[in-house]
């Protein structure tokens, strides 16, 4: 897997017009099956096709590997 520059896939926006969400970490969400929480967007050590958001892997919520995170997020006022 290569590391590439912020804002190098701009024709794949998600769907709040947001870039490069997948491949950097799996990113924890607010998704929940009993005590699992999900990950979705794939990081740097897997291959493409768990990059899907639509899929997502459970896992603990007290799990700590490299390859899982967490993105903080805010509008940007126009």
């Amino acid at each position: 897997a290569d590391l590439v520059d912020v804002g190098s896939y701009p024709g794949s926006p998600g769907p709040h017009g947001t870039l490069d969400q997948a491949g950097n970490v799996f990113e924890w969400t607010e998704r929940r099956f009993g005590i699992a929480r999900f990950f979705h967007g794939g990081a740097y050590n897997q291959t493409p096709d768990f990059a899907s958001s639509a899929g997502g892997i459970p896992g603990a919520p007290d799990s700590k590997v490299a390859w899982i995170g967490f993105r903080v997020a805010a509008a940007i006022p126009e």
